[in-house]
């Protein structure tokens, strides 16, 4: 169930704990959600070996004593047993069993676990595990470990001392009813979820009578924790009366609109009027704009800044990058000259703070910039959840636009505890062709490449590789594009100057250069007219979000381009499959949902970093999308 995680654990909680906190761990009542991945059936094992490799649990004598050793340098116990029709089947333990080999001696009774199989004519127990004493007649749990840290038998000896024996579980049953009460009746919770006894469902959940038992009982409990992933979802929104209601002025609105350089779309009209019906309700906004790269989303949220402005209020506008930020204000400036815009950047002056629509980049956050009642954030996937709120206040309403939004953000729009308006209209027509290129291309990579140059579109080549390792990397490569194409490359990366940034890109728009070299920096703001081809390098390190923001740098204006993924090396099944994503749908908002199945949706707490992977909910696994879509049917017949 969710809980703040604090930030120091205190000595006497390690001391309790210990290593079992490598595994999310913060409380001794958690260890009750830190539940097994599978049983181990001891309860029926057989004396005869009679199926050749298939996994078997034989009870049999050792037919002579143990010897420990090494193989290939690693600790080694070598035995052998005979089953009740005298058949001998060697077996190995690996790793150190100095202590285990002074109990198996000849004629000693022992339980292995393993796969007979004839090896050079010999029969062999492949894969043994020599089964506790403690265990033998049992289901026996286990539970995940964390390599170099801490083994799954400890984890299990801990979570069942605590849990158990510690009094832990009977713990946890008071914790979890206290936070089902936070949002409602917990009984009713409960009887939502299917569990009658709490305390006798967490019991099975970990040392079940039978596996269906156990299967169930853990199905039970991360209901319950979908259910109140739920309720703290919903109940995150920030209910706060807004520093401003917006009284719409309609005939305004259409002023604005109309002195846009292009008619607007249906979807860009409607979504515009949807904001603006949340501005006039009782609460602060919490929405979502979401169209990809020539959906117009900056015209949207722009007409939106004016209206606000045309009330007395004021926007701030936060971008990723300087560049950015100077062409949305440029985008708002133009059609309206009378509105007063300021740029908010490290060197920004103070005398400019007093604007009516603010656009800038961090800056923005360690500036006074007064009052807002506003805040937008485009490419919020670049921002970190603090980062994005730092500015809205109690009251201030908040639209994140993105082409595809994070996981976490997803996982809101999905369970209804933010608005979300979608943009999917592109003003000119664009067919984009994607390719996922394997290492034994690369010749084909190039000559294609090339041809496109030929024809004289322009190439944009990303590194995506991390921190230093990226600015070596895209160094390297400039040399090498250098070399195959002299005076026609240009770089860029983070490492650079914001003006030699700059120049690399108006080069590519002049016609100077053909091809840029750059770090993940050309993710956002990247604005290339006949920029036609855009190749990444080493694809398995990006998401898929960046990859498609990566692509949309391509025909930004219309036309056919094309979107090149690289991989140097054989990767594997499940990252082919991943990367196929890309080839599957080029609609951003698809593959934000595709993400988020993938990546997990991070904490919903309203305070929340994690942006992706599991919630907060259970330890060491994730909440199915599946639960958390049953619990968000429900979850009104508990809240009321």
């Amino acid at each position: 169930m969710t809980t703040k995680k604090a930030s120091k654990l205190s000595p006497e909680t390690y001391k309790v704990l210990g290593r079992l906190t490598s595994l999310g761990l913060t409380e001794a009542w958690q260890v009750a959600l830190l539940l097994p991945t599978e049983w181990r059936d001891y309860r029926s094992p057989t004396r005869t070996v009679q199926e050749m490799d298939v996994s078997v649990i034989l009870e049999a004598e050792m037919a002579r004593d143990a010897e420990t050793g090494f193989h290939n340098g690693t600790p080694r116990l070598s035995g052998a047993v005979l089953d009740d029709s005298g058949q001998e089947l060697r077996f190995y333990l690996y790793g150190d069993h100095r202590e285990t080999v002074k109990e198996l001696t000849f004629g000693t009774t022992v339980i292995l676990r393993g796969v007979p199989s004839m090896f050079h004519g010999r029969l062999y127990l492949h894969q043994a595990e020599l089964v506790p004493k403690e265990w033998a007649g049992k289901l026996c749990p286990r539970y995940p470990g964390k390599v170099k840290v801490i083994k799954p038998d400890t984890v299990r000896e801990r979570v069942l001392a605590l849990g158990n024996k510690g009094g832990a579980w009977r713990a946890a049953v008071g914790r979890i009813r206290e936070m089902l009460a936070e949002h409602g009746d917990p009984d009713t919770a409960l009887r939502l979820v299917g569990i009658g006894d709490l305390a006798q469902t967490i019991r099975d959940a970990h040392l079940p009578g039978s596996l269906d038992e156990g299967v169930e009982a853990q199905a039970a409990i991360e209901r319950l924790a979908a259910l109140l992933e739920i309720a703290i979802a919903q109940s995150g929104l920030d209910s706060a009366a807004p520093r401003m209601k917006l009284t719409v002025d309609q005939v305004k609105v259409q002023a604005r609109i109309d002195a846009l350089p292009y008619p607007l779309t249906d979807e860009q009209q409607f979504a515009i009027q949807e904001i603006l019906a949340d501005l006039q309700k009782g609460k602060a906004m919490r929405r979502i704009l979401s169209g990809d790269v020539g959906t117009g989303k900056t015209f949207v949220y722009a007409v939106v800044a004016a209206a606000i402005a045309d009330h007395g209020g004021r926007v701030a506008i936060l971008a990723p990058t300087l560049p950015l930020a100077n062409q949305v204000a440029g985008e708002v400036r133009k059609p309206w000259p009378d509105l007063k815009v300021a740029v908010v950047a490290g060197d920004a002056e103070q005398g400019a703070l007093d604007a009516s629509i603010l656009v800038g980049t961090t800056a923005l956050l360690h500036r006074d910039i007064g009052q807002i009642d506003l805040a937008v954030v485009d490419e919020q996937q670049k921002f970190g959840r603090e980062q994005r709120e730092r500015m809205v206040r109690e009251g201030v309403h908040l639209l994140e636009a993105s082409g595809t939004c994070i996981p976490r953000s997803m996982a809101l729009i999905r369970y209804g505890a933010w608005g979300v308006s979608r943009l999917t209209k592109t003003h000119t027509h664009k067919v984009i062709h994607s390719r996922l290129w394997q290492p034994h291309e690369r010749s084909a990579l190039m000559n294609h490449t090339r041809a496109q140059i030929e024809k004289g579109a322009q190439t944009l080549v990303v590194y995506p590789l991390k921190a230093n390792d990226s600015i070596r990397s895209a160094e390297t490569a400039f040399q090498t594009w250098e070399r195959l194409f002299p005076g026609k490359v240009r770089l860029s990366h983070a490492g650079l100057s914001d003006e030699e940034k700059q120049a690399a890109i108006d080069d590519m728009k002049s016609g100077k250069a053909s091809i840029l070299v750059a770090t993940t920096v050309a993710e956002v703001g990247l604005d290339i007219p006949n920029l036609r081809h855009v190749l990444v390098v080493e694809p398995d390190r990006l998401g898929l979000t960046q990859l498609h923001q990566i692509r949309g740098r391509a025909a930004r204006n219309g036309g056919e381009g094309h979107f090149s993924m690289f991989l140097r090396e054989t990767v594997k099944e499940k990252t082919i499959e991943r990367l196929n994503v890309m080839l599957d749908t080029t609609d951003g908002f698809e593959i934000a949902q595709r993400d988020l199945e993938i990546r997990g949706h991070g904490s919903m707490r309203a305070n929340a970093d994690r942006q992706s992977g599991h919630g907060d909910a259970m330890f060491g696994r994730p909440i199915s999308l599946g639960a958390l879509d049953r619990a968000a049917e429900v979850v009104g017949q508990w809240l009321g």
